[in-house]
């Protein structure tokens, strides 16, 4: 009698003679409850021994078999290793693998998954697949060539990708996972996703490169996010996330602003629920400075189209032997353009300013560094102005007179010299003016609380 099972239902797919009184063959039939009995230590032998047959055969097709656990270590396999709807009571063991591919989906693991310094290169699909304990495919130089797909996966442990290369995506859209995600200096070539995952334990992604996007949108992360010392270089998607506790971007270099934005404003938002202002202003300077960023692409942008709309329209010989209602349209539209290309480069030399000079309210040393340059800048002038009254001819008399007209305006229009221009003491004590009123803002924001 040939062996019932069924891949899916009403497709046979085992070839092997049953087993005994079994409907299924030696592969396909499940242990005995008792793991102790003679049955479940006989069907055990013979199970290892119809394993190696297909081994020997080349014959890695182990789909729907039951085993109490297998160990691949060490071996190059052409082929790919097919375990879909399998059961595995114990351990799965693949360290120092080459292999083509590892199909998992839809299987059960109630062990460990090990892929230490395994490489495979077309992937490894764990899609609805239940593991009981920890999956690990870490070490260099454990990499592959394609993907690393959990989606819909259960593991009772933790996840480890730490020092892998993967060319592909890492993708755990709902899955959940029971411990944490470790994906320490990874290396993606293409995207993160963890839509609507849950995570019960904290994700690490700590010097980790994704050339592709990073999507977290209505994952669930029961402890912190760690993204230290990171590199992102596609979108950031946050929508609907839950961290429950830290959200770390220190450091983390993004390519593209906007996600820099979205994942600094979201950490943000996190440390200011948690009562971390210290490291909530550093995220807010961040946040600022993307949208910086995010500026200076627009005004480049509008500088491009400015100088194509010239050349292509006003710089060629035909737009003379245009009617003029054509010809007013066109200055029109080159009104506009230059508009919008006035207005962005007066926007972003503003956020510029208030970048570097006042460090967007939470740099402290910025605004007194500002400070400094003014006084010793004006010190400069006076002194190089200078064509009388022997006794201010060195800088630190210049340099005294510029740092008490800054924080006494009135001081330098009252005491002014003759070799000093008016206009300049009083461009300076406008200067002073502002600056003085922003640095008790400053002073007072960021530690009086």
């Amino acid at each position: 009698m040939i062996c019932k099972y069924e891949r899916l239902p009403g497709q046979r797919w085992c070839a092997e003679e049953a087993w005994g009184t079994s409907a299924y063959c030696v592969l396909h039939t499940d242990f005995p409850e008792d793991t102790a009995s003679e049955a479940f230590q006989a069907l055990s032998q013979l199970k290892t021994a119809k394993l190696n047959e297909r081994i020997a055969k080349n014959n890695y097709d182990f789909t729907g078999v039951v085993l109490r656990e297998i160990d691949f270590s060490d071996r190059k396999i052409s082929y790919g290793l097919c375990f879909e709807g399998a059961v595995i009571k114990g351990d799965a063991i693949f360290n120092d693998v080459e292999i083509g591919d590892a199909r998992f989906y839809n299987a059960q693991i109630l062990g460990n998954t090990h892929f230490y310094k395994a490489k495979v290169r077309r992937g490894i699909d764990f899609r609805n697949t239940k593991l009981g304990g920890n999956f690990l495919f870490e070490s260099i130089p454990a990499e592959t060539d394609g993907s690393v797909n959990f989606e819909g996966a259960e593991v009772g442990g933790d996840v480890s990708l730490s020092f892998a290369k993967i060319k592909g995506d890492i993708w755990f859209k709902s899955a959940v996972i029971g411990g944490s995600l470790f994906c320490t200096a990874v290396k993606v070539v293409h995207d993160a996703f963890l839509y609507n995952a849950t995570i019960k334990g904290s994700i690490f992604f700590n010097a980790a490169t994704i050339w592709g996007e990073l999507v977290l949108s209505e994952a669930k992360i029961g402890a912190s996010a760690w993204f230290e010392r990171a590199q992102i270089g596609g979108d950031v998607s946050l929508y609907m996330t839950k961290i429950g506790g830290e959200a770390n971007f220190k450091k983390t270099k993004f390519w593209q602003p906007d996600a820099q934005e979205i994942a600094c404003r979201t950490a943000k938002q996190i440390c200011e629920r948690l009562g971390d202002r210290a490291s909530a202003d550093d995220y807010y300077y961040c946040e600022m400075e993307a949208k910086r960023k995010k500026s200076l692409k627009l005004l480049s942008s509008s500088a491009r189209g400015l100088t194509r709309s010239l050349q292509a329209d006003y710089l060629h010989v035909a737009y003379i032997k245009e009617p003029w209602r054509r010809r007013k349209k066109r200055a029109r539209f080159l009104i506009e353009d230059l508009g919008t290309f006035i207005s962005r480069s007066a926007r972003y030399l503003t956020t510029l300013v208030v970048e570097y000079c006042f460090g967007y309210g939470v740099r402290f040393s910025r605004l007194v560094g500002t400070y400094i340059i003014v006084i010793v800048v004006f010190g400069l002038y006076y002194l190089y102005n200078q064509q009388t009254a022997l006794s201010f001819n060195s800088l630190e008399n210049n340099g005294l007179f510029s740092f008490f007209t800054i924080i006494a305006p009135g001081y330098g229009i009252s005491s002014i010299k003759p070799w000093i221009p008016e206009a300049s003491v009083a461009v300076e004590a406008a200067f002073g003016a502002f600056l003085w009123a922003a640095l008790i803002a400053i002073f007072v924001k960021k530690y009086m609380r």
